[in-house]
């Protein structure tokens, strides 16, 4: 008994040459088909590491996307906690200019530095702002060809305006 035997069964240990040789011949042998096989297993191989590699490339992509998203969010935090400060620290400073100002020593110093008088009541007239404003041309002078008069509440005012002048 020399022959070669790969599996352990007894049943195939029996004494037969001619079968023994033709496994020897044919896996020494290559055929069509175990190069076919071979070249599918290297394009699947080379399909599953592309697969694997896309993954990857996508994976990595998300978690930068994260980490970005994550550093912004740590930049708004920061904004608006920074924000909220300087908002208090307004607060805090318009509250001591309010304290600050005092009403009897500018009327004080209005009348008695600068001559001014407080108006009558049939000096102070109101103004009714909810009217549209619009531009008509009144009279054309060579002096008001380049000044269109205006109506509505603004107008009023600078008519207003120029009588006082």
């Amino acid at each position: 008994m020399s022959y070669q035997s790969w599996n352990t069964s007894s049943a195939y240990k029996l004494d037969r040459p001619d079968y023994t040789e033709k496994q020897s011949e044919t896996h020494n042998r290559p055929t069509r088909r175990k190069k076919i096989n071979k070249k599918a297993q290297f394009m699947r191989k080379v399909k599953r590491c592309a697969m694997i590699a896309t993954v990857m490339i996508l994976a990595f992509m998300m978690v930068r996307g994260y980490v970005a998203l994550d550093e912004i969010s740590g930049d708004i935090s920061s904004l608006k906690s920074e924000y909220n400060s300087i908002t208090a620290e307004n607060q805090a400073i318009q509250a001591e200019i309010d304290k600050s100002l005092d009403l009897e020593e500018l009327q004080r110093i209005a009348t008695e530095e600068y001559g001014m008088i407080r108006p009558e009541n049939y000096q102070i007239f109101y103004v009714d702002m909810s009217s549209s404003d619009s531009g008509t041309v009144v009279a054309e002078t060579e002096k008001e060809k380049d000044e269109p008069s205006l109506t509505g509440a603004s107008g009023m005012l600078v008519d207003s305006m120029e009588i006082f002048d």
